[in-house]
């Protein structure tokens, strides 16, 4: 290791780390902390086969680098060898296999195990470990490997409370100085990879960090695979390193597989494996999108769907799937929600900070405290709880109308878009998206504007954006609407539903007609949701009143 590296070590790195294991408490605790989600054998697998098939043998020469720089169990290079072991121009060179982690004695067992796969295989090759972080290292070997494969840290670098309990007041102040001044070499040291907006003071994401020392270390003819959260190819504040993934390199390759197949225990997150070489991406990668039996759909993107994702922020539809482009082009032609919001004098708020928010309400008072879990589709459960104005100034927005949606919704739910009408008088906490109007006379256009934030078409459009948890604003605002004006049958539907009624099918026909989708286009969006046959029977006989 060179001195600058030992230097940033010693001053940046080192105390976050060495704070974190003298204080947690189990393996359980460490692996939260940083991050350590472990990949499943058969994503690993399919990974390596679809890196090889890509890799361009070097003629000529008589030594390949292999790196993990986040190698945990050692399980991707472990796999990686085995598969090399029956390729036979790999029996020509020698092999340099190097280990990078930040557990010494995960790190430690991974080499030997490596050494006896080595020994057991014959292949000609030497194992380097070292207990470091890479975020560091990898400065002093930038563009040195041939094949680079890694699963890097999944956790945002932020101070935890898991230790406000368990830790004295100058440990505490100490091991938050530590992570700040961590968060200030990352960020310097990994601009591209910052998030284009925070909410408070962090938002370091190590695994974007991660992805790009994996290819920063990577050598001008090299490869690498990549396992990450599905995030990467779909947030909002990952812009940045997105268009360099793709405008500085060859994408070969992504495979994304659904929450839902709970590949990393009880987390619930979507993944994706990415094959990524040198170059720069043209519009020939190939795309995989897993279902639930692992079965898969394979899709070559053309210059036109290509053309699209770098419109939208190089983002990647991985929830719809790549099949659905032609709906999706056709959608993108219409406003945005933040357009129709705009000409309408609507306005996206955020009223009342959650943290500690127990301190900030009251069992009795005038104005009611809205949270996500009292939210549903056109209702609104209360829970007796309302704002403390000896403790809060409330906004004024308190005396609008508006829309509030549900801010955490899960892959794994039926439906992810839950939205309602709030009348005046209820103050919305962080839990909740909300879209106000002050104007009583343009609740009919809220009203519509809710029908078609609970529509299918709409929530179809959201899931090519969302990948992880939460509905944002930020998405929101992107997503397209129909030529919206005061259409009364709507309106009375809303308020039917409202009431309870059941003509949720009705307004799901209706606003397909106002996005001027075919009943076939509308039906296609309807099989990416999970209904029953007898709800598909129910809403094809209401479609045909329609269409």
């Amino acid at each position: 290791m060179d001195a600058a590296s030992v230097m940033k070590l010693r001053i940046f790195s080192n105390q976050y780390y060495e704070f974190i294991n003298k204080f947690v408490k189990s393996d359980f605790e460490n692996s939260k902390m940083l991050g350590k989600f472990y990949t499943d054998l058969s994503i690993a697998k399919r990974l390596i086969t679809d890196l090889l098939s890509q890799y361009e043998f070097p003629i000529g020469s008589n030594r390949i680098r292999i790196i993990d720089p986040f190698c945990g169990d050692g399980r991707l290079i472990k796999l990686l060898l085995l598969k090399i072991a029956d390729i036979d121009v790999f029996k020509t060179v020698s092999l340099e296999i190097v280990l990078w982690d930040i557990d010494q004695v995960a790190v430690e067992k991974a080499g030997n195990e490596i050494k006896n796969i080595i020994k057991e295989t014959s292949l000609d090759a030497i194992v380097n470990t070292e207990n470091v972080d890479a975020y560091v290292l990898y400065a002093s070997e930038e563009k040195k490997f041939d094949i680079c494969i890694t699963n890097p840290p999944w956790c945002l670098l932020k101070p935890q409370k898991i230790f406000h309990d368990r830790c004295t007041l100058q440990e505490i102040n100490e091991y938050k100085k530590s992570v700040a001044l961590y968060d200030t070499y990352i960020k310097s040291e990994f601009p591209l990879s910052q998030p284009t907006r925070k909410f408070g003071k962090w938002g370091t994401n190590l695994g974007r960090t991660g992805a790009e020392v994996l290819l920063r270390l990577m050598a001008p003819k090299g490869i690498c695979g990549l396992v990450s959260p599905a995030s990467l190819f779909n947030d909002q504040v990952s812009v940045t390193l997105r268009k360099w993934i793709f405008d500085e390199h060859r994408i070969y390759s992504i495979s994304y597989y659904p929450a839902e197949l709970k590949l990393y225990g009880p987390a619930d997150v979507s993944s994706v494996t990415a094959v990524i070489g040198t170059g720069k991406t043209d519009t020939f990668f190939t795309t995989k999108i897993f279902g639930l039996e692992h079965n898969y759909e394979t899709k070559i993107l053309d210059k036109d769907e290509f053309e699209y994702v770098k419109r939208n922020q190089y983002t990647l539809p991985l929830e719809t799937g790549f099949g659905m482009f032609n709906i999706l082009r056709h959608l993108e032609k219409l406003p945005t929600v933040l357009d129709f919001c705009t000409e309408n004098d609507f306005t996206f708020v955020r009223e009342l900070d959650e943290t500690r928010v127990t301190e900030k309400l009251s069992g009795y008072g005038k104005i009611g405290f809205a949270k996500g879990y009292m939210v549903d589709r056109y209702q609104f459960q209360a829970d007796g709880l309302f704002l403390n104005e000896e403790k809060v100034v409330p906004p004024n927005t308190i005396k609008g109308w508006k829309i509030v949606w549900r801010d955490v919704s899960r892959n794994s739910q039926k439906r992810r878009m839950k939205a309602t009408i709030l009348p005046p008088g209820h103050i919305v906490g962080n839990s909740l998206g909300a879209i106000c109007n002050m104007d009583e006379r343009k609740n009919g256009l809220l009203k519509i504007l809710l029908a078609v934030m609970n529509s299918m078409v709409f929530e179809f459009q959201a899931r090519s954006h969302l990948v992880s948890n939460h509905v944002s604003a930020g998405v929101i605002k992107q997503l397209h609407v129909p030529y919206l004006t005061k259409e009364k049958k709507l309106q009375k539907l809303v308020d039917n539903r409202m009431i309870g009624k059941n003509v949720e099918w009705e307004i799901e026909v209706y606003v397909a007609k106002l996005y001027a989708l075919t009943e076939k286009q509308f039906f296609a969006i309807v099989s990416r949701f999970d209904f029953s046959n007898n709800e598909i029977i129910e809403l094809k006989t209401i479609a045909k009143q329609y269409y």
